[in-house]
């Protein structure tokens, strides 16, 4: 046994902590496994001894977690992290982030590893809620970009419109004003040749005076 030395150590530390652990030896098999880790993979203790760790890993991580074990035990590695899943009894996968560490003895000698399961279910259903949140946000962005494009088009459609019509109508004000000014033009024109003839006609009228003065004299 690991630490068969310790058992008060191991009663202490790991029988009633609330985090599922066990601790394996050299070949990699579970000696102490505790409560909190059968509770979570429906197994009973007993049945988890001697049980390779790396069974409580979905089958598709299995070769991976083996890897990452083996390297633990060669002292490869000193700590590793996996996001895995944990493999039940009644085969239910649960998400998990796995820990492995080497245990060391007194003498600070190899003589297996200490693993850690982690429930990452709320997490994962966390940023999965997250995720659907930004999702969600992004579509109504989308949704709320078409919609100011939209207006945009129709407000420079408007715009387009009234520049159009107002363009015509300073079409039409101008040929009205040059209209109007040809109208007073020809107004002014007939009025300069009214007042020539008007003009002509009293310097006719003082010259017959002028000759009806000398006829009477005569």
């Amino acid at each position: 046994m690991i630490i068969k030395e310790t058992p008060k150590l191991y009663k202490d530390i790991f029988a009633d902590t609330v985090s599922p652990v066990a601790i394996f030896n050299k070949k990699g098999l579970i000696e102490y496994p505790n409560r909190a880790l059968a509770n979570f993979s429906n197994y009973q203790l007993k049945e988890l001894i001697k049980k390779p760790v790396a069974v409580l890993i979905s089958e598709k991580e299995r070769e991976r977690t083996n890897t990452v074990i083996q390297r633990i035990l060669k002292q490869e590695i000193n700590f590793k992290e996996l996001d895995t899943f944990l493999l039940t009894k009644d085969k239910e996968k649960i998400p998990i982030s796995f820990n492995i560490l080497p245990l060391k003895d007194k003498e600070n000698k190899l003589i297996g590893g200490f693993a850690v399961f982690v429930d990452v279910t709320q997490v994962q259903a966390l940023i999965k809620g997250l995720d659907r949140t930004k999702a969600e946000l992004e579509d109504k962005v989308k949704e709320r970009t078409k919609d100011l494009e939209e207006a945009k088009t129709i407000l420079e459609v408007k715009v387009k419109a009234r520049t159009k019509e107002l363009q015509e109508l300073n079409q039409t004000l101008e040929q009205q004003v040059e209209k109007r000014t040809e109208e007073l033009q020809e107004r002014v024109d007939e009025l300069e040749r009214f007042h020539k003839l008007t003009i002509g006609r009293e310097l006719k009228m003082v010259e017959l005076k002028k000759e009806i003065k000398k006829l009477e004299k005569k």
